[in-house]
């Protein structure tokens, strides 16, 4: 028995024929309730994901067969970055993680005891 987390990007997923017939108003909903220490930050969000809403790359039916291809898979991958934006995220994070291991390695290998085998 295998698992993969899947990690996505943007889709435009309509759940209910309301939502579909009302168009991409409804697709797009945010909490009521908020923290007030995050106001800025969930101003940006808001704003960029109201831009795009309606607008997600992501195509829920390559998706369900890209899961259907993973399953059938005999060593699936322990995380799938479904989409351009995840795999663009992973990369800028992946970057950013060697530059700074790249920089610190030598005081981070230098922790290592002593021992004999």
């Amino acid at each position: 028995m295998h698992k993969s987390q899947e990690q996505r990007s943007g889709l435009e997923i309509v759940w209910s024929p309301r939502a579909a017939s009302e168009g991409p108003s409804l697709t797009l909903r945010f909490a009521d309730k908020v923290v007030t220490d995050y106001d800025d930050r969930r101003a940006q969000l808001r704003t960029f994901f109201e831009r795009r809403n309606g607008q997600q790359p992501g195509d829920p039916a390559k998706l369900a067969g890209a899961i259907v291809h993973l399953a059938s898979e005999a060593k699936p991958p322990m995380r799938f970055l479904a989409g351009s934006i995840a795999a663009d995220a992973a990369d800028a994070k992946l970057a950013v993680m060697r530059a700074e291991l790249g920089s610190w390695r030598q005081l981070s290998v230098s922790t290592d005891g002593n021992y004999s085998a």
